[in-house]
């Protein structure tokens, strides 16, 4: 009896012990965008690949309407993650452009993900062919406050035009494209992932032209703006483009709360490039994220944890 008495109090010690020794679950909220948008098909992948390779941590994904409420939502410690155009991110850590005077200091930089070109879309049958044949014609330039719309001043803005050389209307993507197939509409902005599939969608029963940007309004673009990148919309990317387009890009991010611990976001950055082909089984767009361009683009801090990981890997010395 007293043997047995023996057995059972150290059967509940170890037991005790066990439950006293597991890590307490960390939970992390990932910010994206709309359902039927990169950012939030993305997002699902990326929650269900830390979900599974990382102990103790559990991501869920969380819509939104992009990038700027994802800086906000971060600001106001409503996420600890979020994917966000790079331009967004320095804009909103600078004070500038949409976060004028609203600056949000507690983001940071895991890694950048991908490149999202900035696209000019004008109607074969409006006969532009450069930037500078805009002029005295309608063009969409996205949705008030939007980094589409930040896009499209700066593009304007090196190639020395500005909106009063044209009549300008503020429109979402899905805006643009039915007043473009009513023919009410010549061209719009629109920065995205590529290949865009409402914009092949329109390709596919309206003739558009791609407008390539010269070297010189690169140049200038990338020297001024170093969130941007060089980028080159490949042939055939959609229906009758013939031909490949020179343009710029910024890049989709993964953004976190500079509070979240150093070892978390460690383990985050790791299990994103270590598991990287378990990532891009499940989600197309993942096959684009590469451990060598982890911080191409990025002009905010980046988070002590996979600093830590970049340096390892000898992606920062």
């Amino acid at each position: 009896m007293r043997r047995t008495i023996t057995v059972i109090a150290m059967l509940a010690f170890c037991l005790l012990t066990i439950q006293g020794c597991t890590a307490p679950k960390t939970t992390l909220t990932l910010a994206t965008g709309g359902a039927s948008g990169t950012y939030a098909s993305l997002g699902v992948a990326l929650s269900e690949l830390f979900n599974k390779e990382i102990k103790n941590i559990e991501v869920a994904q969380q819509n939104s309407s992009g990038s700027v409420e994802n800086c906000k939502l971060l600001g106001g410690k409503k996420a600890e993650l979020a994917i966000i155009q790079n331009d967004i991110l320095d804009y909103a850590y600078n004070g500038k452009e949409i976060f004028k005077d609203k600056e949000i200091k507690n983001i940071t930089t895991v890694a950048a993900l991908y490149p999202e070109a900035v696209q000019i879309i004008v109607t074969r049958e409006s006969g532009i062919e450069t930037i500078e044949g805009l002029d005295d014609h309608k063009l969409s330039v996205g949705a008030p406050d939007s980094g589409v719309e930040v896009n499209a001043r700066q593009l304007l803005d090196a190639a020395g035009m500005s909106y009063e050389d044209m009549a300008v209307s503020y429109l979402s993507l899905e805006e643009s494209i039915s007043l473009m197939r009513e023919g009410r509409l010549d061209g719009f902005v629109f920065t995205s992932g590529l290949p865009n599939a409402n914009i092949q969608k329109l390709a596919a029963d309206k003739e558009i032209t791609v407008l390539s940007l010269p070297e010189d309004i690169i140049k200038r673009l990338v020297n001024r703006h170093r969130f941007m990148t060089e980028y080159t919309i490949p042939a055939g990317t959609y229906i009758g483009q013939s031909t490949d387009v020179r343009t710029v890009a910024v890049i989709a991010t993964l953004a976190v709360r500079a509070d979240v611990p150093e070892k978390v976001v460690y383990e985050l950055t790791k299990t994103l490039f270590e598991k990287h082909s378990l990532l891009a089984e499940s989600e197309s767009i993942g096959a684009k994220i590469k451990l060598e361009t982890a911080l191409s683009g990025v002009s905010i801090p980046v988070h002590k944890g996979a600093e830590r990981y970049y340096r390892e890997k000898g992606i920062i010395e």
